[in-house]
């Protein structure tokens, strides 16, 4: 058995396999880390996904993570919260801003809880 790499028509990684002999879909060379969507480009894997594409997919997460943070501390907003609602707003405030940051998405830094 040989362990590979299945690749789809356009070269890109689709999954890990065993096979029993390789094929023109199926790479021995071991995929390197790092890639965000690894592509075989007949000798080598490069990276196939525009930085264009990584930073918008990379900021549609962090902006997702950002949105639960913000839903999960929603009850600090509240009247009678047994919380410091100053602190906490300011909390929130530098998650609101996030998107703001220089570096952004490729470099974030989170905000600390109060």
């Amino acid at each position: 058995m040989i362990y590979a790499h299945r690749i789809d028509a356009d070269g890109c990684f689709v999954e890990d396999v065993f096979a029993d002999a390789l094929d023109d879909t199926l790479i021995e060379t071991p995929c390197p880390e790092g890639l965000y969507r690894p592509k075989w480009d007949g000798e080598q894997w490069v990276e196939g996904e525009t930085q264009e594409n990584i930073n918008a997919i990379l900021a549609e997460k962090i902006r997702a993570r950002r949105n639960q943070l913000l839903a999960e501390s929603d009850w600090t907003q509240l009247p009678d919260a047994p919380a410091d609602t100053a602190d906490w707003a300011v909390y929130r405030q530098e998650l609101r801003d996030i998107p703001e940051q220089t570096g952004f998405p490729t470099e974030v830094s989170w905000p600390a809880e109060p």
